[in-house]
Parts: C-alpha cells; sequence; structure tokens
C-alpha cells in the first residue's frame, strides 16, 4: 500500500512539473511576442 501511494505522488509530482514547465514556455514565449 505504502508503494502504491509514493509511486502515485510521483505520477503526480511529475505532472505538476510538466504543466509548470508548459505553462512558463507559453509565458515566456508571449514574452517574447510583446
Amino acid at each position: 500500500m505504502k508503494w502504491l501511494l509514493i509511486s502515485f505522488a510521483l505520477v503526480v509530482l511529475t505532472l505538476c512539473v510538466s504543466f509548470v514547465a508548459s505553462v512558463a514556455d507559453d509565458l515566456r514565449r508571449a514574452g517574447d511576442e510583446s
């Protein structure tokens, strides 16, 4: 059970990191255009 929670937390963390990275990339691209 513990490993299930740990793996689930790792997946959520990875999704959050990729989401933040894509948002930061969009913001950087928008900043370059303006």
